[in-house]
């Protein structure tokens, strides 16, 4: 479902022309063993190649989601100018699984209890849970409101 929504993320971003800013944060589900490795893999994509890298290799991941796994990974880094050693070697920092240890925090907090999970702030700062992958109108016009 999260490899659902992506896209449909991506293209209200685009036609809201810079009115709505797409934050991501990892919510890795446990019943995924492979979704946290992915998470992890995708800070350190975006750390080491920065912030288009990181949309790129999330592009990436959802691409293959049902192969997810280490090769996968560094294919997809490799392929954005990361190498496989710089790759693993950010994987294994402590600071990098904090930072999606804590991004499962917030999403918790704001009451996300599976994914895909987003979040809209509105401009007079009230926000709105949106649970699962709306359909592109649906979550479109939430967007205005």
């Amino acid at each position: 479902f999260c490899a659902r929504v992506h896209p449909t993320l991506e293209r209200i971003v685009e036609e809201f022309e810079g009115e709505v800013a797409w934050e991501y944060r990892h919510l890795p589900l446990v019943s995924h063993p492979n979704a946290r490795p992915a998470a992890i893999a995708a800070e350190c994509v975006g750390e080491l190649a920065g912030e288009e890298a990181f949309w790129e290799f999330a592009n990436h991941l959802f691409a293959n989601q049902r192969n997810l796994s280490g090769p996968i990974y560094e294919a997809g880094a490799n392929a954005l100018g990361v190498s496989s050693a710089d790759l693993t070697s950010c994987m294994e920092r402590p600071d990098i699984a904090e930072r999606v240890l804590e991004d499962e925090r917030v999403a918790m907090a704001l009451g996300g209890a599976g994914t895909p999970f987003n979040v809209i702030l509105y401009s007079d700062g009230t926000t709105r849970a949106v649970p699962g992958a709306l359909p592109y109108n649906r979550l479109k016009a939430l967007v205005r409101q």
